[in-house]
């Protein structure tokens, strides 16, 4: 049985309301390795992944929507880094 790891993404009708953090977090959290979402037996074993994961990602941005999804994930390392 496989696991999947999926949020729902809000419904929103501008731009401007994709844009923001609660819309399009759960767009770039579904975009994240299975791997990373499941197997991190803690937060500092979450954000090392994730740290890698940017690392490698960052190489491979193409176009601006790439460009958003990675500056939320770095806002998130933020954010999870703050505490």
């Amino acid at each position: 049985m496989a696991v999947t790891v999926v949020v729902t993404i809000p419904h929103c009708k501008t731009m401007l309301g994709r844009r923001r953090f609660s819309v399009a977090a759960p767009g770039v959290w579904n975009i994240l390795p299975l791997g990373l979402k499941t197997n991190c037996d803690s937060l500092r074993g979450f954000k090392t992944g994730l740290k890698t994961y940017l690392f490698h990602s960052a190489p491979q941005i193409t176009v601006i929507s790439d460009f958003t999804r990675i500056m939320v994930l770095y806002k998130l390392h933020y954010l999870l880094t703050r505490q």
